[in-house]
């Protein structure tokens, strides 16, 4: 008597999603009103700029895009200026953060700027670099679980003679994900299996909707050795007899008009 060996396969699929999280990017809606971005600074009460605000620093203190922008520093004081958003992942992934930075005027060791989730710090940056024109930097968040989250972007400067200026535009922060979602909605799956007293594969599924199914079987050559079609199925099980056949590994397929196409191997001894 011929043995088949068992294989099991769920109607899952891995698929990949990505989700921009963060309202706002360009903080064009937060300048003027502190919402949905919100900012402090320990001098100026606020790290939002634009031009009538602001001014320019001679001309290179302006925004990547838009009317405004984040500025940090500015004065030869200590300075401590945040960025902040609270925002709702939907789902689970990696993070990515991308801001546009631009430093027209460099400032001395100690003068940083940190990325921080939810109070920890991912990342800080001394600014003691000049940066003529706006760069993207990009900062690995890590894992973000589904849920709330706050998001900061600070600068810290300490007391010196140097005016440093940080400029900081258009941030975005992305969550990438593998969601496993089923198949056309699979209530239990699709199972293959065997029956060892009577030689034959057994294949059982269920779907929450109609399907018009194919269901073939290869050898390693190709050939079809079993080629069957049922219509307008939603749970239903099939057997297939393998007595007949040689000894080998199959390839068993099931394909639906729905778009479903999943193979399984199995050995025939």
């Amino acid at each position: 008597m011929k043995h088949l060996l068992l294989f099991l396969f769920a109607g899952t699929l891995s698929l990949h999603t990505s989700a921009q999280v963060l309202a706002d990017s360009s903080l064009e809606t937060s300048g003027p009103s502190n919402a949905p971005w919100s900012s402090t600074s320990s001098n100026f009460g606020t790290s939002f700029c634009d031009a009538a605000g602001c001014g320019t620093c001679g001309g290179p203190c302006v925004p990547n895009t838009g009317s405004w922008f984040a500025w940090f520093g500015g004065t030869t004081s200590p300075e401590v200026g945040t960025i902040a958003q609270d925002f709702n992942a939907t789902g689970a992934g990696i993070g990515t953060l991308t801001y546009y930075l631009k430093v027209p005027m460099k400032g001395a060791v100690g003068d940083t700027l940190s990325i921080i989730m939810d109070g920890t710090t991912i990342s800080k940056t001394n600014m003691v670099d000049s940066i003529g024109d706006y760069q993207q930097v990009t900062v690995d968040i890590g894992a973000v679980t589904m849920g709330s989250h706050t998001l900061t972007i600070s600068f810290e400067k300490q007391a010196s003679p140097a005016v440093v200026n940080v400029l900081v535009d258009d941030v975005q922060l992305t969550i990438e994900s593998n969601v496993s979602v089923e198949e056309i909605d699979f209530s239990n799956g699709i199972q293959i299996s065997n029956n060892i007293e009577s030689g034959k594969i057994n294949v059982a599924y269920n779907f929450n909707e109609n399907q018009n199914l194919r269901l073939s079987v290869t050898d390693i050559t190709g050939k079809v050795v079993y080629n069957g079609q049922f219509s307008d199925q939603t749970a239903n099980q099939h057997s297939i007899d393998s007595n007949n056949w040689s000894s080998g590994m199959y390839n068993v397929t099931l394909t639906s008009d729905k778009g479903l196409v999943k193979t399984q191997k199995v050995v025939v001894n």
